[in-house]
């Protein structure tokens, strides 16, 4: 019979095999101005006014950049990258591993900044439709509200009903976008 405490051990020991596991398995990828793509994705933040800086490069690279802009938003939405116990577990590496794993997110990180960026990017964004239809429904209220704004700028007609969800959301300012963003893509004017 096993102690309880050994058993969230080995839970614990097997999440930091998997992160470390997964850090490792990033592929090469092209540069802009002899940085990687993710750098400037990365560099992107709000209330940040450097984040102004990110962007403007972000949207010099176009459309090369939204499988960036798309898989950062992604690994933001997670909800294991955004829970305590990551938190902990991250926080108990060495200072080596944690330079190779992806750090803990706090609230919404900058996925309301990735989500203003790919909406800046318009329909070169399409293949951001679906993480952006689950940052619609996210508990933080600024993701709700750019991931909403996003997908009208988009053009997305089949995120109609995700977006239709918020008309009644519990906050007055997603409500509101959720309005815009409907008149936006029934007018077309993306």
């Amino acid at each position: 019979m096993s102690r309880p405490g050994s058993t969230a051990i080995a839970g614990t020991l097997v999440l930091a095999l998997l992160i470390v596991v997964a850090s490792w398995s990033k592929q090469a990828e092209p540069k802009y101005k002899s940085r990687k793509i993710s750098f400037w994705v990365q560099g992107i933040r709000l209330p940040s006014r450097d984040s102004d800086r990110f962007v403007d490069k972000v949207l010099e690279i176009g459309p090369a950049a939204v499988p960036f802009l798309t898989q950062e938003f992604h690994h933001q939405n997670s909800t294991l990258r955004r829970s305590r116990l990551y938190r902990r577990v991250w926080s108990a590496l060495p200072a080596a591993l944690q330079e190779r794993v992806n750090s803990p997110i706090s609230d919404g990180g900058s996925m309301p900044a990735l989500a203003y960026t790919l909406g800046m990017m318009g329909p070169a964004s399409r293949d951001a439709i679906s993480v952006l239809k689950r940052g619609a429904d996210d508990r933080m209220k600024e993701v709700r509200y750019y991931s909403i704004w996003a997908l009208g700028q988009i053009g997305a007609p089949d995120a109609g009903t995700v977006i239709s969800a918020h008309l009644n959301d519990s906050e007055s300012s997603v409500r509101e976008q959720a309005k815009r963003a409907l008149e936006t893509i029934e007018s077309g004017e993306y």
